[in-house]
């Protein structure tokens, strides 16, 4: 990530990092009471450090697969790969998190704005 977030710096582009959750980790974090020992959040967590000791954004998207009901439905179980609507879930973290002012490519001064 260190590298990356570099070359980005560089080239003058963010770096938006995001975890997308394997459907067990959707599973297991949309659950309301989980296994003993089980942390469906531990790699989000370390991946977020990476990211922030990087420099880099970070997109939170096990915790918004946290909020979906049976989000282990969002995958197909024959590949496990993300459905369309768990692709949703996935732009859905991704908007909410460029426009909450937080990362600086993302927020622009009012321009033109006038003041009467």
């Amino acid at each position: 990530i260190a590298d990356m977030a570099s070359r980005s710096r560089q080239a003058g582009v963010p770096l938006i990092v995001m975890a997308v959750p394997s459907r067990p980790e959707a599973l297991l974090a949309s659950l309301a009471q989980r296994p003993p020992h089980t942390d469906p959040f531990t790699f989000n967590r370390i991946l977020q450090k990476m990211a922030a000791q990087a420099g880099a954004a970070y997109v939170d998207a096990v915790d918004e697969f946290s909020r979906v009901p049976h989000s282990e439905q969002l995958f197909y179980v024959v590949d496990q790969h993300i459905t369309p609507d768990g692709q949703a879930v996935l732009s859905n973290a991704l908007v909410r998190r460029c426009l909450d002012g937080s990362i600086p490519a993302f927020t622009t001064p009012a321009v033109g704005k006038r003041t009467n």
